[in-house]
């Protein structure tokens, strides 16, 4: 994908809604394989570089997991289903936790590299804090561009260019439009204003020979015509 396609999308593209829906299909594989209840879910999204290399981060071609302390611990419990605290464990115990761990991180990064095709190298990239029972667990990087097509999605198909209007006139024809007829410009004061009646006849500045002006609301020029009558009204024939 080019760099810089992700420009045309706007900015409320990358809401959270947005991006959670995206990610709905390979979050709930990766939870089932994992977690007998729960289902991770994005708590929150944002722009930011890339990570620049803390700890605990495992990296695919495209996405990148970053686990804390206190995510790592709920994540193990949420696929143990069992709660930690208060357990007498040894350093081989540690040990296997932490493995397990990072196993279960490492299947995320590959699903999610899966999911979503290269892209463009971009520093750039979402950021996107995975809950599990209701606790942050996971900070998850992906390059903005490997989710512009499934958003271009989501904004709704393109209409068939067969069933576009052939040109303006087709796309306007049963649109009605106010026409004024401009005959001239006549001076007065405010007083001969309030004093004209039925009957009176008030001089132009043009002569009829002239041709009227046809505007559209606002003033902007339309067309051309004669002064005429039809029916016995006073008409404009173009």
């Amino acid at each position: 994908m080019a760099a810089g396609v992700r420009d045309w999308l706007p900015a409320e593209a990358f809401a959270a809604d947005a991006v959670a829906a995206v990610l709905a299909e390979p979050l709930g594989r990766w939870s089932a394989r994992w977690f007998a209840r729960d289902r991770a879910v994005v708590a929150d999204v944002r722009s930011a570089p890339a990570a620049t290399a803390p700890s605990r981060v495992v990296r695919g071609d495209r996405a990148e997991a970053a686990l804390s302390g206190r995510g790592k611990r709920q994540l193990l419990e949420t696929a143990l289903g069992a709660e930690l605290a208060g357990q007498r464990l040894g350093d081989g115990d540690h040990a296997v936790l932490d493995a397990f761990a990072v196993r279960i991180v490492e299947d995320l990064v590959a699903i999610l590299d899966e999911a979503f095709p290269a892209a463009a190298a971009d520093d750039t990239r979402l950021r996107l804090s995975l809950a599990l029972a209701q606790s942050d667990v996971i900070e998850v990087g992906l390059p903005r561009e490997v989710l512009v097509p499934s958003l271009k999605a989501r904004l709704g198909a393109v209409r068939a260019t067969g069933d576009a209007p052939a040109g303006r006139r087709e796309a306007l024809a049963s649109t009605r439009v106010a026409v004024e007829g401009f005959l001239g410009h006549a001076g007065l004061s405010l007083g001969e204003l309030e004093a004209l009646g039925v009957g009176d006849v008030v001089v132009l500045d043009r002569p009829v020979s002239v041709p009227v002006e046809l505007r559209l609301p606002g003033g902007r020029k339309l067309a051309q015509g004669m002064l005429g009558r039809n029916n016995g009204r006073v008409a404009i024939q173009l």
